[in-house]
């Protein structure tokens, strides 16, 4: 099981794309209380099992007790289990200094940090000039720290002729390039000609990685790619979906949810109609139970069929 914590939603950046950060706004009265460290250990149980954990936001760096929180997974969970953190990439020295606390107890650490084109394009999109070069510092950063790191980038009629570009400067330095389509659920709309672009483009990165295959991985990430527009276009995806199954969402305040599109709704975020339960107030078998029921009765009926991810071919065993 893979779990998608969402430690914060506090966010420094202005993302045209994202309204999570309006949800970690410092309000007097009007904001909820996230989970204690206390809290966090005491009901971490309920998770019987997991792989990996994934922290992110808003800004997961922003959360002052993020080394408490990594700290309590891994002595509940061991020294095999994989952390990755998801940052905009904003605090090259905060992230650094976090970091090297963290791996003084615990060595399996990747970084993904976002980028979403060149730094005109990048800044526009983040609300922010000097975005980009923050990102650059810090992906630049991470090697020195040899950490495993990704680039990140989310395609949208804003940067998708760029797709190529971003993935060239992710060989420059010397990390992973993953991306997918800003496509939750029909926010973004592309239009025929860029679909044409992206594919081209994708399917360009695709014959790169193939050529250079060293692992099944990267035969299977760029069938992902070749895949992105076809199931765009058709809202026929090429797996089934593991949400709710071999991966669950974890909210600030303890809410779980099948993953992160499951977690929107027309009136914002918290669908309670996908709603699994809340690590502080069910018990495991009741969260078992309602699990079960979501991805069953509404998950799979929903209309949700553009959804097309990394991580639905993380493995190459649920390829047919």
């Amino acid at each position: 099981m893979i779990l998608h914590y969402f430690v914060t939603y506090r966010c420094n950046l202005r993302c045209n794309f994202c309204e999570l950060w309006k949800l970690g706004q410092w309000k007097l009265g009007q904001l909820k209380e996230e989970l204690t460290v206390g809290e966090l250990e005491e009901h971490l149980p309920i998770f019987r099992e997991l792989e990996s954990v994934v922290f992110l936001g808003g800004e997961p760096f922003l959360k002052r007790e993020l080394v408490s929180i990594v700290r309590a997974f891994v002595k509940k969970y061991g020294s095999g289990l994989g952390v990755c953190f998801i940052t905009n990439g904003q605090f090259p020295d905060l992230i650094k200094k976090t970091l090297e606390e963290i791996r003084s107890f615990h060595s399996y650490l990747s970084c993904s940090v976002s980028i979403d084109g060149t730094k005109e394009i990048h800044d526009k999109i983040r609300g922010r000039e000097g975005a980009f070069d923050k990102a650059v510092e810090t992906l630049k950063m991470l090697g020195e720290m040899d950490i495993w790191k990704d680039l990140s980038f989310t395609i949208s009629p804003l940067n998708y002729y760029q797709t190529y570009e971003i993935f060239e400067l992710s060989k420059k330095l010397g990390c992973s390039f993953s991306t997918r389509l800003a496509h939750d659920l029909d926010h973004q709309t592309f239009t025929r000609n860029q679909l044409e672009i992206i594919d081209g483009q994708l399917n360009r990165i695709a014959e790169e990685k193939e050529e250079l295959a060293l692992e099944p991985e990267s035969f299977i990430h760029a069938y992902y790619l070749r895949s992105i527009v076809e199931v765009y276009r058709t809202g026929k995806r090429k797996v089934p979906c593991l949400a709710g199954m071999n991966f669950l969402i974890l909210d600030p305040y303890g809410d779980m949810y099948p993953c992160f599109n499951s977690y929107w709704c027309k009136e914002g975020y918290g669908n309670p109609e996908m709603r699994i339960g809340n690590i502080k107030e069910n018990s495991f078998e009741e969260i078992e139970k309602r699990r079960v029921e979501v991805v069953k009765d509404r998950l799979k009926p929903w209309k949700c069929n553009r959804c097309w991810n990394e991580c639905d071919v993380s493995s190459f065993k649920v390829i047919k």
